[in-house]
């Protein structure tokens, strides 16, 4: 939403929208509500967790402030009290794909249910869990394959050297670290846990290989130390923050890390010159950019575990 500009909130309808959403689902806590509901929509460059840490500016403070009343005042019109039993929470229920030469899943492409891949394959629109071998290199290279089989053109630029080649890995990198989902659960800014090497490991002169951070410093922490956040969608709980900024496990999760792997415009990719983007490509349901996962999961919300990305 870009940094917020003053003490004033979201448009009401679009707070009153999800927080009646939460309450409607059968959430009955009010701290989980206004943080899920403050991180889709006051989120910024200047405060990315919620409730907000003591530095962040005024005004962040202040809609804070004023979306906890909101909660507070939906809980008492609709005479419900917090803590109460209510409804199973609703949890997410995975589509399994194909992309194979002839499949129908692709004619439904982006696919607005959350999916996964039948062969745990990198593809554009589904959600990744990663394995053993696994590296930035090969995710990046096996994304980008896909994306441009997907697309009906020829799929070697994902591995050869070729000028072109090079810029569809970069942009494919940066794609990948630019969806807010995956950066605020599985990031840090160690460049070694990233698949590089930080600088200063091999002595003072040693500037590292810092490329797989991208341009907000930060990288997919490889390392087995995050939530299992397929169960915890599945259950209908917010996907968790396993990991501290310097890639240090942090609470009990110990699983491979999961990723939102972006839907892309595969129009842009038949193009003279292609580019891998998700530009022009939206969820039908409610206009969000594909860089946002599907609505049924980007409703959760994100249990950041106290980490701000900054």
């Amino acid at each position: 939403m870009g940094a917020v500009q003053a003490s004033v909130l979201p448009r009401e309808n679009d707070v009153a929208r999800m927080v009646a959403g939460y309450l409607e689902a059968g959430e009955r806590d009010p701290a989980l509500i206004a943080c899920n509901t403050a991180f889709r929509l006051l989120r910024s460059r200047r405060c990315q967790i919620f409730p907000p840490p003591p530095a962040a500016p005024a005004p962040v403070h202040a809609a804070w402030d004023r979306l906890l009343s909101h909660v507070d005042r939906a809980f008492n019109e609709r005479g419900l009290v917090p803590g109460d039993e209510s409804p199973a929470r609703s949890g997410i229920e995975w589509c399994v794909i194909s992309t194979g030469s002839g499949s129908v899943d692709l004619e439904r492409y982006p696919w607005h249910q959350p999916c996964v891949h039948e062969k745990g394959t990198p593809t554009p629109g589904t959600f990744w869990v990663a394995k053993d071998g696994d590296s930035d290199s090969s995710l990046v290279r096996d994304y980008l394959f896909s994306a441009l089989a997907m697309a009906g053109m020829d799929p070697s630029p994902a591995f050869d050297d070729s000028k072109l080649g090079r810029k569809l890995r970069r942009e494919t990198r940066e794609l990948l670290l630019a969806v807010q989902w995956n950066d605020a659960r599985v990031t840090s800014r160690s460049a070694t846990l990233a698949g590089g090497r930080d600088p200063g490991t091999h002595g003072p002169a040693d500037n590292g290989v810092t490329y797989v951070l991208g341009q907000r410093g930060r990288g997919f922490v490889w390392a087995p130390r995050h939530y299992d956040d397929l169960a915890r969608l599945s259950a209908g709980m917010p996907a968790k923050r396993g990991v501290d900024l310097d890639g240090e496990a942090i609470g009990s999760g110990r699983s491979p890390m999961v990723l939102y792997l972006p839907a892309v415009n595969l129009q842009a990719l038949r193009q003279m010159v292609p580019v891998l983007t998700t530009e022009g490509l939206s969820w039908r349901d409610n206009g969000e950019n594909t860089l946002r996962p599907p609505s049924a999961v980007d409703e959760l919300g994100i249990d950041t575990s106290g980490v701000e990305p900054g």
